[in-house]
């Protein structure tokens, strides 16, 4: 097997992003980009979500993300969802440019140098211990570019070019606050004389100068169990605990720790010293997050603090652990054998894509923008968005991402309507933004009960709240006058909207113990 590409190596990794999005798939709209995606729209499309835009503004006000996305659709004129499927792709192609930039500092062979390259290519969708994350999405979202440039920070520090990766690391600051913080931390890191090289790097400079950008993290921490409604909303997410994880969670954080140390111990040839100084130094970054992780999840007084969840550091970790694993493959197992190369990773690309089709059974591998919806759920959402008035306000079933068949496309993102918040994302941005607890409670008191719900409920719902329309089960549209209908939903109109300006106004004008609804179970 040949190690020289005839073709340029931008070209290469080029083709190589397009094939790795061809086996992890790609989705529009489904999980976090149904927090991310919304923020973009309403900043194309200032008019739409006239009411509960909160929830997903609280991150959008922490990032610029929506600004970069949006900016380049109202700038250039491009179709969202072509401008979103571009984003996705430039994010993968900076994942492995990234990836190839430190193998070949950590790696002196070019077959080790692709070997990396392609093994982190080929496992992308593993998720990153107990966190909730994958190693990047097959969505979009402000990770999708935090990653790469974190990488490629962390890369120009390891090449001892503290100016960029200053840049880098602000950029970083910029899209995703908390995930920066941990390419922050891992310069700081290698900075101290521990990991430092024998040449002065002068990471502090670079450290310093992308600081300020910080400023924009969530604030008002304090010590003292969280108390309702917060409390629910924290802990819905037991990743965020270390008493809620499993055997396999720890095993996932631990392992990666012992081969880095291993790595870091053991004199291999084809290792640089610049692998073994990050090595340390990941694993220090690796300990210190443990450490935090078991202190926030020790008493409830620290139950403010788990929602910064140090435990995604992992995220970098896994990465460069990968990378240094595949390089290690490709010296002493794959060398020149192109059967042993297709052995290792075909088998892992098949089940990568088998994850992606087990997590999204009821939708096309890549939901490319050209293409026509099969999941009748996203069908459904598709016709809201086309057949409904800008300022029509939905209710939902609470947990309306977890029914089969549904593979968590978000509504908000799809539709670009408003909603009543769910129980599933907007409980997740309330965990992380405590000041959105009241509303999130308040809303799911509205939709208490809701598989039991008929058409006089629903009715009652329209004239205690907001809601204009419901998209329901085809069992519960009896006596609705629903407009669209297929096997799994149906789109119903409840009442004329209300004025945009008194949207938010109606649903604190009514008490809540006044709404005739009945309770859950």
């Amino acid at each position: 097997m040949t190690f020289r590409p005839r073709l340029p190596r931008a070209v290469v990794l080029f083709l190589l992003t397009l094939l790795t999005i061809a086996v992890q798939g790609y989705h529009y709209g489904v999980d976090d980009a149904a927090i991310y995606l919304p923020a973009v729209e309403r900043f194309v499309t200032p008019g739409l979500f006239p009411y509960g835009a909160d929830f997903f503004l609280s991150h959008s006000r922490v990032s610029f993300f929506s600004d970069a996305v949006g900016g380049m659709v109202r700038w250039l004129h491009v179709p969202l969802p072509w401008a979103v499927l571009v984003f996705h792709m430039l994010g993968i192609y900076l994942l492995l440019l990234a990836g190839d930039w430190l193998a070949r500092l950590c790696f002196t062979q070019t077959r080790a140098q692709w070997a990396s390259i392609l093994t982190l290519a080929s496992v992308l969708t593993v998720p990153v211990a107990g966190t909730a994350l994958p190693i990047m999405d097959p969505y979009l979202t402000a990770r999708s570019l935090s990653t790469p440039l974190t990488l490629l920070a962390l890369t120009a520090i390891l090449a001892s070019r503290p100016i960029p990766a200053a840049v880098l690391l602000g950029i970083t600051a910029l899209l995703h606050p908390q995930m920066a913080a941990y390419g922050v931390a891992l310069v700081v890191l290698l900075s101290l004389p521990r990991f430092a090289a024998s040449r002065q790097l002068h990471a502090e400079e670079a450290l310093a100068s992308s600081l300020g950008l910080f400023q924009r993290l969530p604030d008002g921490f304090h010590l003292g169990a969280a108390q309702e409604p917060y409390r629910e909303t924290l802990y819905s997410r037991t990743f965020f605990f270390a008493w809620a994880w499993t055997w396999y969670e720890w095993a996932g954080a631990l392992l990666p720790l012992a081969i880095l140390f291993a790595i870091s111990r053991i004199r291999i040839a084809a290792v640089t010293p610049i692998a073994v100084r990050l090595c340390r130094a990941l694993l220090v970054l690796g300990l210190v997050s443990v450490a935090a992780f078991l202190l926030f999840s020790s008493s409830p007084n620290f139950d403010d603090f788990a929602r910064l969840q140090p435990m995604r550091s992992f995220q970098l970790i896994y990465i460069v652990m990968f990378l240094l694993l595949g390089g290690l493959a490709g010296e002493y197992l794959l060398r020149e054998k192109t059967w042993r190369w297709l052995l290792l990773f075909v088998p892992i690309s098949i089940g990568m894509y088998a994850v992606d089709r087990n997590l999204y059974p009821q939708s096309r591998h890549l939901e490319l923008p050209s293409d026509t919806a099969i999941n009748p759920w996203l069908q459904a959402f598709q016709w809201v968005r086309d057949n409904t008035p800008q300022d029509a306000v939905f209710a939902l079933p609470p947990r309306y991402l977890l029914i089969p068949g549904e593979d968590l496309h978000g509504f908000r993102a799809i539709a670009e309507r408003s909603m009543i918040a769910d129980w599933v994302k907007d409980s997740g941005v309330a965990s992380v933004f405590p000041q959105m607890a009241p509303e999130w409670k308040r809303e799911q008191q509205l939709t208490s009960g809701w598989d039991r719900y008929t058409a006089p409920d629903f009715l009652a719902l329209a004239a205690r709240s907001p809601v204009t329309w419901v998209m329901v089960q085809p069992r519960q549209a009896g006596g609705l006058d629903c407009p669209f209908q297929n096997a799994a939903a149906s789109v119903c109109r409840l009442a004329s909207p209300p004025a945009a300006s008194s949207v938010t106004a109606t649903l604190h004008a009514a008490p809540l113990r006044s709404f005739p609804l009945r309770s859950s179970r």
